[in-house]
């Protein structure tokens, strides 16, 4: 699908053909103009003929209107930039997602840690690709901790005994590490696991990986995502290991029956939601994308989020 409105060449050019008709969008920023009204003249001309030339005036109202300091929406679009097409862009590709107000960012660099048969860990906790990330990442807004639990590698499986002792231990050393650099609490989370309530088991291994963040330090920040399928049984088993919600919109938000919503609510903790349809950009301008909002204003929630900035295998 081509771009609604493609930007204008760098020959600032326009081919009018005859008998017809373009149409030209402006964008202005009016970051720095006092309030009231302002005018710019813009001028056309024909590339064929000198004599061919029009001017017109662009008005322009400056409301006296106020915006906070800090966006008070969050927003989230999970983008995985270093593994997509962007991967050697990727301080231009931030500079983007910030520009459009993205400021709940999903990592997938936690510190990687080794453990013995017994649960001890292994020398220091490599945090080279994590500090990398949050040296980018971190001023412009929430961080959520993706695949973490892969990142613990030992000869024992995952919440086995020794494991779990490993897990503990590292979460706290990963604290300390996280204060070091000056992070609070309400600067990053751990995601567990994604779409509890998509396929059996993801329910199972929130509440696990959940027990293990609240033993280790009950400040821990815990996030998670459940779709429509996640019972109300679900919910109300992985409330206690739950600090930011993000249900589905049309799964959970959306639908008629406000049951699972309401228990949500009532948890007293952060509440988020997320769309994540195919073929996004034969969505709805409005519906899909400028109604979420709307939508977070209608139920209170503190942040919306899209699937996805730039994981499609095709030229974005």
């Amino acid at each position: 699908v081509a771009d609604a409105l493609p930007l204008l060449n760098q020959a600032q050019a326009l081919a009018l053909p005859a008998f017809d008709g373009r149409q030209l969008y402006f964008e202005v920023d009016t970051a720095d103009l006092a309030p009231g009204d302002w005018k710019a003249e813009v001028r056309l001309r024909g590339l064929e003929k000198a004599d061919l030339a029009a001017t017109t005036t662009l008005s322009v109202k400056v409301w006296p209107a106020k915006l906070p300091e800090k966006q008070s929406l969050g927003l989230c679009q999970w983008g995985y930039v270093h593994t997509s097409m962007l991967k050697d862009q990727p301080k231009t590709a931030l500079k983007d997602q910030v520009r459009h107000g993205t400021n709940v960012f999903v990592s997938l660099f936690p510190p990687k840690a080794t453990f013995d048969k017994d649960g001890n860990i292994e020398g220091d906790l490599d945090f080279k690709e994590h500090d990398a990330y949050l040296d980018e990442y971190a001023r412009y807004g929430l961080i959520l901790f993706y695949t973490y639990d892969a990142a613990l590698k030992g000869p024992e499986k995952p919440f086995s005994d020794s494991w779990n002792k490993a897990h503990i231990e590292y979460l706290h050393r990963w604290v300390a590490h996280l204060q070091e650099r000056g992070m609070d609490y309400k600067d990053w989370a751990l995601y567990t696991i994604d779409e509890p309530g998509l396929k059996q088991g993801l329910v199972d291994i929130h509440v696990k990986l959940g027990k293990l963040a609240r033993e280790a330090d009950p400040k821990i920040q815990i996030y998670v995502d459940p779709v429509g399928d996640a019972s109300l049984d679900d919910l109300k088993e992985m409330a206690p290991y739950v600090d930011i919600w993000c249900p589905h919109r049309n799964g959970i938000v959306n639908r008629p029956d406000p049951e699972k919503l309401n228990f949500i609510k009532s948890t007293g903790k952060q509440v988020f939601t997320y769309e994540c349809q195919g073929d996004v950009k034969h969505r709805s301008p409005i519906a899909y994308y400028r109604g979420q909002a709307w939508l977070a204003w209608m139920h209170e929630l503190q942040a919306i989020g899209f699937w996805t900035y730039c994981t499609s295998q095709y030229d974005p």
